[in-house]
């Protein structure tokens, strides 16, 4: 009787999983080297929106007002405007142009607070979500993977943020037909989620 060869998972999907936990991920984009050229970044990217809306106007006003401050590129203020942008072109799926402001941002939060401080891994996340709405897989894998890595480590396997990172994790190696992968990772973000859910309810 001759054996049924087990089935052999893709060669290409093997090598696209990273060794967990995964180093810094660069950003897609270089940063600005100056405030002058950040703002001119959102000014470009707001006239380019397309939208009846008028928030695009007051978000080029808010930039030209920044423009008379000499500010720094990682400037909160410049930073916070680029944020408020990325989300209304993600809203509007503008991703192209979201992606570009999320990776500006990533790289300055991660100059100035470090790459797994907790609002630096929620700028990473929105990335990954946006390339992942692209179907840019592997980077969003890379970004998720790196999400996951370190809220593991400062919140635990079981915390809900971290099952959460998990799933779109296996969400992002689904998209890269690495489905036995993925399947188990879904089955490892259950397990947690069972874990937790088992440890909130009251002992008698």
């Amino acid at each position: 009787m001759v054996n049924k060869p087990k089935k052999r998972l893709n060669q290409s999907a093997k090598e696209r999983r990273p060794n967990l936990p995964v180093d810094q991920i660069k950003p897609t984009t270089a940063g600005p080297k100056t405030g002058t050229q950040a703002i001119l970044k959102i000014l470009a990217l707001a006239a380019s929106a397309k939208t009846d809306l008028d928030w695009p106007i007051k978000i080029a006003q808010s930039a030209m007002n920044l423009l008379k401050k000499q500010l720094e590129p990682d400037h909160p203020d410049i930073l916070n405007l680029a944020f408020q942008l990325a989300q209304k072109l993600d809203y509007h799926d503008e991703l192209l142009n979201a992606c570009e402001l999320y990776a500006l941002i990533l790289d300055a939060k991660e100059r100035a607070s470090g790459p797994d401080h907790p609002t630096t891994l929620t700028v990473a996340d929105l990335l990954a979500r946006s390339l992942t709405r692209l179907e840019q897989f592997e980077e969003a894998r890379d970004l998720y993977a790196r999400v996951h890595a370190a809220r593991e480590k400062s919140l635990g396997p079981d915390h809900p943020e971290t099952i959460k990172a998990l799933c779109n994790l296996a969400v992002a190696y689904h998209g890269l037909k690495d489905f036995i992968f993925s399947r188990d990772l879904f089955q490892r973000a259950m397990n947690s989620y069972k874990k937790s859910w088992a440890l909130s309810i009251p002992q008698r």
